[in-house]
């Protein structure tokens, strides 16, 4: 991996997202990497769900001026943290909130501006009710913004009933637009009115025809590379 970073870097490519298919904090060398990447300069970003940012990894990454932390909560509430959350302890809830407390903290203790956290969450059946909660879990721990996202079931029946139920549909719009209402208030970033425009179009939206119109540029513009050292130029050609 680190010889990878290096190749690349020399290559002239300047941003890195750290993600895979798991916790990449699980990684034993996982700050190293990072830092090996920003101490040449480049902007580095990472997909967690949270639980390890503990206050060493925290005070790390404020050290190397790490950029952006998206971490997916799926909820912002303990009780629906455990329902989106299959087998997670009951205290795993705390532990992520009292994580991004610290890091907001010592951001503010030390009057660093990085790394910024965003608070993602996918809209599902088991959080369809919890939008709101989930907006103001965000602007508590200190978010710079908040990221609704909808789920896709890639025509998997399997995964189906994970998506939202047509009768949870108006409560989505509702807690979404209250959501946008009130971190507005509070100067939190987000993507409500976005999320508003694909929730509405989901049922009718083609995105085989819209490639017949306008072609994807996504493999000239990014890549990923697995643990494996295979490489795939779409996030879904796996």
């Amino acid at each position: 991996v680190a010889a990878a970073l290096d190749a690349l870097l020399a290559a002239g490519t300047r941003r890195f997202q750290f993600s895979g298919n798991g916790e990449v904090f699980t990684h034993p060398d996982a700050l190293r990497l990072m830092d090996r990447v920003k101490r040449r300069g480049a902007y580095v970003l990472a997909n967690t769900n949270g639980t390890l940012l503990d206050r060493p990894v925290a005070d790390a990454l404020i050290a190397m001026g790490f950029d952006d932390l998206r971490v997916t909560t799926m909820a912002g509430t303990a009780d629906v943290y455990a329902r989106t959350h299959a087998g997670a302890r009951p205290d795993l809830f705390q532990r992520l909130r009292e994580n991004l407390r610290y890091l907001r903290e010592r951001k503010a203790a030390l009057k660093a501006r990085r790394p910024r956290l965003s608070v993602a969450t996918v809209i599902i059946a088991p959080n369809a009710e919890d939008l709101l909660n989930t907006a103001r879990f965000a602007a508590e721990v200190g978010a710079c913004q908040a990221i609704f996202r909808l789920f896709d079931d890639v025509g998997d029946p399997g995964l189906a009933p994970i998506a939202p139920a047509p009768g949870q549909a108006d409560g989505v719009l509702r807690q979404l637009r209250e959501a946008a209402a009130y971190l507005d208030a509070r100067g939190v970033r987000h993507n409500v009115s976005n999320a508003l425009d694909a929730f509405g179009r989901e049922q009718n939206l083609d995105t085989t025809a819209l490639y017949r119109v306008i072609p994807c540029y996504y493999g000239w513009l990014s890549m990923r590379v697995d643990v494996l050292g295979e490489v795939y130029f779409c996030c879904r050609c796996g």
